[in-house]
């Protein structure tokens, strides 16, 4: 507790060192990950409830080129520090939103969390199609229900558990998949 600072409703922000007193972005944003994580385990909603704060005060300040300040709580005290991180508290959220899927819009196509980077994404009505270097496990949320998943295409199994298979959750519009090295195509 020593080093969680907060803002009034605006969440948690994380000191980096007792010495420093500046709740900075990158530990800000590390906290709100594992707060995250602990959230699932522990299935406490304060948890959960303090990661998105510490999320959406980590993004509150972003500048047009996707780079934060430093200080996330009054950004302006440290614009002409000769420090910078450089670092877009963006590359979080993708990590939060795979533990906490509800923060997802829903009526809405993503992809929430993978192992191996997905590249060529191409989103449609009702389908998404991505391809991935490594044998992978993503879980998505979609705006319509699948009615087949396939990897190379071949199809993988349904409510299978292994290294080709999907699993659909039709209340949290959520869809797990696991597979080979390929693209991926979800209908």
């Amino acid at each position: 507790q020593c080093f969680l600072t907060y803002d009034g409703d605006r969440g948690p922000g994380l000191l980096e060192q007792t010495a420093c007193m500046i709740p900075m972005q990158v530990h800000t944003g590390h906290w709100a990950t594992l707060a995250a994580e602990l959230s699932v385990v522990t299935h406490d909603p304060d948890l959960a409830a303090a990661a998105t704060s510490a999320l959406n005060l980590t993004t509150a300040n972003l500048g047009d080129d996707g780079r934060g300040p430093i200080d996330v709580i009054d950004a302006k005290s440290t614009q002409d520090a000769w420090y910078s991180l450089s670092f877009s508290p963006l590359a979080y959220i993708p990590e939060i939103l795979g533990l906490l899927p509800a923060l997802a819009p829903d009526g809405e196509t993503h992809i929430l969390s993978y192992t191996h980077q997905p590249h060529d994404v191409r989103y449609g009505d009702k389908q998404v199609e991505y391809t991935t270097a490594k044998p992978g496990k993503e879980t998505l949320k979609l705006a319509f229900e699948p009615t087949s998943v396939s990897c190379g295409g071949s199809d993988l199994t349904k409510g299978g558990i292994g290294p080709s298979a999907w699993k659909w959750d039709a209340e949290h519009k959520l869809l797990e998949i696991s597979h080979p090295a390929g693209t991926v195509v979800v209908k």
